[in-house]
C-alpha cells in the first residue's frame, strides 16, 4: 500500500512539474507563436516592428483603435491561450504589442482573420507590400464586417 502511495505522489509530482513548464512556455512564448495555435494562417502574422510609422501615428494621432475578436477557440486549449493572451495585453504589452495582437485577431468573416490575411483577400497582395492606406482601409474594414 505505501509502495502505491508513494508512486501516486511521485506521479502526481511529474504531472504537476509538466504542466509548471507547460504555463511557463505559454507566458514566455512570443504572442504570433500562441496566436499560431489557435489560427491556421497560410499568410501568417504580423510582427510588431512591421508596423509604418505612418500607420502607427495615424492611428495614434486619431485616436483610432482596433480591437480584435477573441472568440475564436471553443475548446480548452484553445480558451487557455485566449485568457493568457488577454492576460498579457491587459497587464503586460505596450501599445504597439497590444495593436499587432489586436491586428492579427481581427475577423473579416468567411475565415479571414488576421490583417495579413485580409491584404491577401481583398488587395491580393501581402501586407509588407500594401500602402498606407490600404492598411488603414483594412483596419476600417473589420469595423464594417464586424457590425453585420
Amino acid at each position: 500500500m505505501r509502495a502505491i502511495l508513494k508512486m501516486t505522489g511521485s506521479l502526481l509530482v511529474i504531472a504537476l512539474l509538466i504542466a509548471h513548464f507547460f504555463l511557463i512556455a505559454l507566458f514566455v512564448a512570443p504572442s504570433h507563436r500562441l496566436l499560431g495555435l489557435l489560427v491556421q494562417s497560410e499568410h501568417g502574422f504580423l510582427k510588431e516592428e512591421e508596423w509604418p510609422e505612418p500607420v502607427e501615428n495615424f492611428l495614434i494621432t486619431n485616436n483610432v483603435g482596433i480591437y480584435g475578436d477573441y472568440q475564436l477557440g471553443q475548446g480548452s486549449k484553445e480558451k487557455l491561450i485566449l485568457s493568457i493572451l488577454q492576460f498579457r495585453r491587459e497587464y503586460i504589452m505596450d501599445f504597439r504589442e497590444r495593436l499587432t495582437l489586436d491586428a492579427n485577431l481581427l475577423d473579416y468573416g468567411e475565415g479571414v482573420i488576421g490583417i495579413q490575411a485580409a491584404s491577401q483577400r481583398f488587395y491580393q497582395k501581402p501586407l509588407s507590400e500594401a500602402l498606407d492606406k490600404e492598411w488603414i482601409t483594412l483596419i476600417n474594414l473589420h469595423d464594417i464586417f464586424s457590425k453585420k
